[in-house]
């Protein structure tokens, strides 16, 4: 359940950007080359919980890879792909975004920080660009 409000949570927010989503649960290696281009993928740590007395804290990291092709303008296309990752990163961090996303069920998301946003590249004529983005974030269930 902890987990499926997250990924919940971060599609709804990625989707207003019109990018494409890659399901596999763990591995980027084999992302079809239809989703290259504006495509992401989503996936997590294993949570830390903390058990209070009426409540159980969940905080895990959420890693998003974000893939562009930079073809012909790979310096412009990585400026314009870090300055759309930066905007998901606030977005995502937004205590709006949350609070309205947040609902009075059993796992609220209660926070989201983004902790860092690094790009890779990968060898290839498209000049293929990952912008790694890592987020912290909390949920807390009620247990009483």
């Amino acid at each position: 359940m902890i987990y499926s409000k997250v990924r919940d949570y971060v599609n709804s927010i990625i989707g207003t950007y019109n990018l494409k989503k890659w399901d596999d649960a763990f591995n980027i290696d084999n992302i079809p080359t239809t989703l290259i281009d504006n495509g992401y993928h989503l996936s997590y740590s294993v949570p830390t919980i903390t058990k209070q007395q009426r409540t159980i804290e969940a905080g895990f990291s959420v890693t998003l890879n974000f893939f562009f092709k930079g073809y012909k303008t790979p310096s412009q296309k990585l400026d314009d792909a870090m300055d759309l990752v930066a905007s998901i990163s606030r977005d995502l961090a937004s205590q709006d975004n949350v609070a309205s996303f947040r609902v009075t069920d059993d796992y609220p998301i209660q926070d989201c920080n983004p902790i860092s946003q690094v790009p890779t590249f990968i060898e290839s004529n498209d000049n293929i660009i990952i912008i790694t983005l890592e987020l912290e974030m909390t949920v807390i269930s009620t247990i009483c």
